[in-house]
């Protein structure tokens, strides 16, 4: 596996991938603080598409863990994933994620089975 980038992904109080946020110097009011800032490393999960929905600058899709917790995904990871043959059954994926940054965004990337 290549080497992974280090940096910060937010999460919530409640454990949730959060598609956006800003240190406290940076954020506007608007936009929700982390309760958390977790460097990102390969997990192993089964996800289940939840929804899509549209946010500031973006659409994102939204996946649920066995534990209901929330993933973000941009569109881009969505059609990479898709492409590169991951076995979809019932709205599932399992395989290896990782938290990703694309732009001011945070959300999942199917890195494999």
């Amino acid at each position: 596996m290549p080497t992974v980038a280090a940096y910060s992904i937010p999460f919530d109080q409640d454990g949730n991938l959060m598609p956006f946020s800003k240190p406290d110097w940076t954020r506007p009011a608007n936009v929700p603080q982390a309760a958390e800032w977790r460097l990102r490393e390969p997990f192993r999960a089964t996800l289940t598409l939840a929804g899509l929905r549209r946010h500031r600058t973006s659409h994102m899709f939204y996946w649920h863990d066995q534990d209901g917790r929330t993933f973000p995904m941009s569109p881009h990871d969505m059609r990479d994933m898709i492409m590169s043959g991951a076995a979809v059954a019932d709205g599932a994926v399992n395989g290896m994620w990782i938290g990703i940054r694309r732009a001011e965004n945070y959300g999942v990337h199917w890195v494999g089975p």
